[in-house]
């Protein structure tokens, strides 16, 4: 049995490949934070409940799930769910870089989350059988700002200065989440080398979704056109730009007028501009000799001048 788990990262167009991508793929069963119809997905479902919550008995739900997996005479499964890179702690469920509850949790440690799941699943699939593992990394600036978009409507006082701050102290406190070379040195680890599919967003879906594809080798890549797939969940209005507060064409005046109002109140600017320099310098400098490393090894590259 072969099960492939496409974890992320956040707001590298995982809305997109999950729409019109997998949906092509037998052997598909959807996110764990949708809904579900097929029985096998809710039983994974539950176990990843378990552990976003750090439950104890997740670990024995996930073998569960896996073995009403394996009894269906399932050769091929594939998961995508993009809050697996997530970072779930104690009083942090949700574990989303940049919102209000994140800074709470000042010493996050290492390995991620995701290795611990990831290593039951192998333990569980056992002997003659696979977990493999797909992961889209993308330039930090621009993933960070993006992820400070997508959270705004929950955060109490949304900001240019409340973005700049909350990076500044992530850099401060050496946050395990900006270190990507060390969460694809564990995923490797963990399933096998070869078992991993590691993709750079900026490449574009051109690239990408082919690799993807080729990866699980259960796709009709016929069926799927990379250059005219939908961008889902966009946030950027602007190059290098991204709203705070997203406009949806479902809100009607009325509650589009209430929404400003309410934006006004708790102080937001509307805007997030991640590309002045003083923050890229400082999430470039705040990177280790080895992140870099690895950003060159995946032709992820820090520009010398930032823009």
């Amino acid at each position: 049995m072969e099960l492939c788990f496409h974890i992320g990262l956040p707001k590298t167009a995982t809305t997109t490949v999950q729409k019109h991508v997998w949906s092509t793929v037998d052997g598909y069963l959807g996110r764990m934070t949708g809904r579900q119809n097929d029985a096998r997905a809710l039983e994974l479902k539950r176990a990843f409940r378990g552990w976003m919550a750090q439950s104890r008995g997740w670990q024995a739900e996930l073998e569960a799930a896996i073995e009403v997996l394996k009894d269906s005479g399932a050769d091929f499964a594939l998961v995508s769910e993009e809050f697996l890179t997530a970072w779930p702690s104690p009083g942090n469920q949700r574990g989303i870089a940049l919102e209000d509850a994140w800074l709470r949790v000042t010493r996050r440690q290492r390995p991620h989350p995701v290795i611990s799941w990831l290593g039951s699943a192998q333990e569980t699939v056992g002997a003659g059988s696979r977990v493999r593992v797909i992961l889209t990394l993308r330039r930090h600036a621009d993933l960070l700002a993006s992820l400070y978009s997508q959270s705004a409507p929950t955060m109490l006082r949304p900001s240019q200065r409340d973005f700049e701050a909350k990076v500044r102290r992530m850099i401060k406190n050496n946050d395990p989440f900006l270190d990507f070379h060390s969460l694809v040195k564990e995923i490797q680890e963990t399933v096998g080398v070869e078992n991993v599919l590691v993709l750079i967003f900026e490449d574009g879906l051109q690239v990408n979704v082919p690799r993807m594809l080729s990866f699980v080798d259960h796709g009709n890549p016929a069926t799927v056109e990379p250059e005219s797939l939908p961008r889902e969940n966009q946030k950027a209005s602007h190059v290098h730009t991204w709203k705070t507060r997203w406009e949806s064409d479902y809100l009607v005046e009325v509650q589009r007028i209430l929404f400003s109002i309410l934006c006004r109140a708790m102080g937001s600017t509307g805007w997030a501009r991640a590309a002045q320099r003083r923050i890229r310098r400082a999430i470039a400098s705040g990177q280790s000799q080895r992140e870099r490393r690895t950003q060159r090894e995946l032709l992820l590259t820090v520009p010398a001048k930032l823009a």
